[in-house]
């Protein structure tokens, strides 16, 4: 996965945190994921939303989702 974007490597990692520590997996649910090494983007933002997410605050680093 070397040559995998910043935004592609957030999108599988948040699918897989979801199906790990989500509602079906995990009791009590993720309520926020801090991402490193990408901003906040459109399809990153549109990802976390069909996650559940609700608010989106960027960071030096990256960004935090929250549901």
């Amino acid at each position: 996965m070397d040559d995998e974007s910043a935004n592609a490597t957030s999108t599988r990692i948040a699918s897989d945190i979801d199906e790990h520590h989500g509602e079906f997996a995990h009791d009590p649910p993720w309520s926020e994921i801090h991402v490193y090494g990408t901003p906040l983007s459109h399809e990153l933002e549109q990802v976390f939303r069909e996650l559940g997410a609700t608010e989106f605050e960027p960071t030096k680093d990256g960004f935090i989702s929250r549901r």
